[in-house]
């Protein structure tokens, strides 16, 4: 599949200021080509294509499209209840980024700004196959926007851990089973290793013995 953009292209003048150009005012380009796919989006953002199919956000409108296999029209499979932006998608499910509108925003003429005191930052799931909300993580304090959304296959518990050093004092990696030791061949006995003892403050982590590591464990 070609790259594919979501772009918002204003008309500009005297008559009609620029923010008018949110309303509808998006389009999607195929970037190797040039070519226009679509016109008319409210203020698009992440394009993805995914099971044959190019979804994409009206972030205007809170709303998750689908470009129909013709014609070049979108088709709405979902409204949702915030400033859409950042699509990841996996099977039959997927998982959009919302963010508040900012007070400072000029969003007059946009759809979704009628709705701005209902609007919720978080990460929606979505049934593609029916276009019903089945989740919603929610931020409620402290985070009022998202930007992207990316998906960790079979990870259980990922965490970004940052540098600060407190929070690096109480972090501790255990090795695989199998993994080989640095500078040889050899291997991890064939027995499980010893769990990882977490405590209140500091951990110790038995039968790391300098070998290779994947996973952190905090240890607060």
């Amino acid at each position: 599949m070609g790259t594919i953009r979501a772009a918002r292209i204003e008309s500009v003048s005297a008559n009609k200021p620029k923010r008018q150009g949110k309303t509808l005012g998006g389009c999607l380009i195929d970037v190797p080509t040039g070519g226009v796919i679509t016109r008319g989006l409210s203020m698009p953002h992440s394009p993805r294509w995914h099971d044959g199919r190019l979804w994409l956000l009206e972030s205007g409108t809170g709303r998750l499209v689908v470009m129909a296999a013709a014609g070049g029209r979108c088709e709405a499979v979902a409204e949702l209840p915030g400033f859409a932006r950042g699509l990841a998608a996996h099977g039959p499910y997927a998982f959009i980024g919302l963010s508040k509108i900012r007070e400072t925003s000029a969003m007059d003429g946009v759809p979704l700004a009628a709705r701005r005191g209902e609007l919720k930052c978080g990460v929606a799931a979505v049934d593609l196959r029916s276009g019903r909300v089945v989740g919603l993580l929610e931020f409620q304090t402290a985070v009022e926007e998202i930007f992207d959304v990316q998906l960790l296959v079979g990870a259980r518990f990922p965490e970004v851990i940052g540098f600060q050093q407190e929070t690096l004092s109480h972090t501790f990696v255990v090795p695989d089973a199998g993994s080989p030791a640095p500078g040889g061949s050899e291997s991890l006995p064939d027995s499980p290793p010893a769990p990882a003892v977490l405590h209140e403050g500091r951990a110790p982590v038995r039968d790391v013995l300098g070998h290779g590591f994947s996973g952190a464990v905090r240890g607060r």
